[in-house]
């Protein structure tokens, strides 16, 4: 082989080597709030999912009693889904989506540079209500089979107008 050979064999074999180099990774952390009240919310679970390579990675945090989160070693260069909810039946709160606007928004991905370091994320999370009570008659008396509706506001391009859900 002359030397050119050899020096060309030489480089190419180091670029095959750096492909195969696992990205630098980084890490993504914040806070889970109450989106109404701001109140931290500690027990959620805190989701980071994308596709790595060809498989679907995920990668988890719990927050603590001060409703923060971190999560490290997140591979750089894959648009990831950060998510939060409860646990189980837990339904307090809806989940949601970094970034989500509203009840269905469909939020934002994150994609990390290497070795980047994302802090300040603020997951605000939407509280469920209960909504309970009797139906009575003017005297008092418990009504029985009566219909119950909740409503709830909705644009259909005019203005508010109730809607039964």
């Amino acid at each position: 082989m002359t030397p050119i050979r050899i020096a060309l064999a030489i480089l190419l074999l180091q670029a095959g080597q750096a492909n195969r180099q696992p990205a630098v990774a980084g890490s993504v952390e914040g806070i889970a709030v109450d989106r109404v009240m701001g109140a931290p919310i500690p027990g959620v679970t805190v989701e980071i999912s994308g596709i790595v390579k060809t498989n679907v990675e995920v990668f988890s945090a719990k927050t603590d009693k001060a409703g923060m989160f971190v999560i490290r070693n997140l591979p750089s260069g894959v648009p990831f889904w950060l998510t939060a909810s409860l646990p189980g039946s837990d339904r307090r709160y809806i989940p949601t989506v970094y970034r989500q606007r509203g009840i269905a928004g469909p939020g934002s991905q994150i994609t990390l540079q290497p070795n980047q370091h994302v802090t300040g994320v603020r997951l605000q999370m939407i509280p469920t209500v209960t909504i309970s009570g009797r139906i009575v008659n003017e005297k008092g008396k418990p009504m029985e089979k009566k219909s119950v509706y909740a409503l709830s506001p909705y644009n259909s391009g005019g203005p508010w107008a109730p809607k039964a859900i």
